[in-house]
């Protein structure tokens, strides 16, 4: 009675079968005392029969409403877990899709880092190399300016110490009437002569072990015996003088009034 008024769940079944128990009992009870007031001590094999019914009713509606209890309650449990089951279900598949949409959008940002680094890595290859290329410029202006060892001081030292040398030998070389045969040529022409020419003239003079100090206009200034001392440095001088010499007459041969006359000292 406490359980059906608290409204607790099943508790309707137990009691319909507790009150169909008692409601038998009681018939059982009218059933005897009509039977022994009309009947006495004698049975009738009928009023056997509907007491035996009314006692098999009184103790199997308790049970009875026990199974129908307890069969409810597994019915609305099992509801209850399949409901519970598809929200699970319902949540693993979104908890899934969120993984997967986060799983991409790593994949998304990963891929974008990977470009970003891959561009500015080769943008940083690139700077590098224009680096390299205009420090190979400023090295080789620096080289055709001063001395090998003169122009490693100076990039190390940020300085070069005065030396003297006592046996050295100076080339000096410039184009007779040059300014006249520039006169015959156009301004590319005579740069470019002046290039085949002065590019000769280091080849020469590095076969010999002579340093390049520096090109004045059309003249060419080199210098053997410094900064390495050179025993033969007259020698080497002459032999790459006599080479220069012969490369220009050959020139001359080829190139003809587009190209010029040379002395040496």
């Amino acid at each position: 009675i406490v359980g059906i008024y608290r409204k607790v769940r099943g508790a309707r079944i137990v009691g319909v079968g507790i009150l169909f128990s008692v409601a038998f009992v009681i018939f059982m009870i009218v059933f005897v005392l009509i039977n022994v007031i009309e009947f006495g001590n004698k049975t009738v094999s009928m009023n056997n029969i509907l007491f035996s019914i009314f006692g098999i009713c009184a103790i199997f509606s308790i049970p009875f409403s026990m199974s129908v209890y307890l069969s409810w309650n597994f019915a609305n449990t099992n509801k209850e877990l399949k409901k519970n089951l598809q929200q699970v279900q319902l949540l693993s598949a979104q908890t899934l899709q969120q993984e997967l949409d986060k799983k991409q959008i790593l994949e998304n940002q990963k891929e974008k880092l990977e470009q970003e680094v891959t561009i500015r890595t080769e943008k940083i290859e690139k700077q590098h190399e224009e680096l390299k290329v205009e420090k190979k410029k400023s090295d080789d202006l620096l080289l055709n300016i001063l001395p090998e060892e003169v122009a490693e001081e100076l990039k190390q030292k940020g300085h070069s110490e005065a030396r003297y040398f006592d046996d050295v030998t100076v080339l000096f070389t410039d184009f007779v009437d040059f300014t006249r045969a520039g006169e015959t040529m156009s301004p590319g022409e005579l740069l470019h002569e002046l290039n085949i020419c002065f590019k000769a003239f280091d080849e020469i003079i590095s076969k010999y072990n002579i340093e390049k100090i520096k090109t004045i206009g059309d003249a060419y200034l080199a210098v053997c015996g410094l900064p390495m001392p050179q025993s033969e440095h007259a020698v080497k001088v002459v032999s790459a003088a006599r080479d220069i010499m012969q490369f220009m007459a050959e020139r001359k041969q080829i190139a003809g009034d587009k190209t010029f006359e040379i002395r040496i000292g």
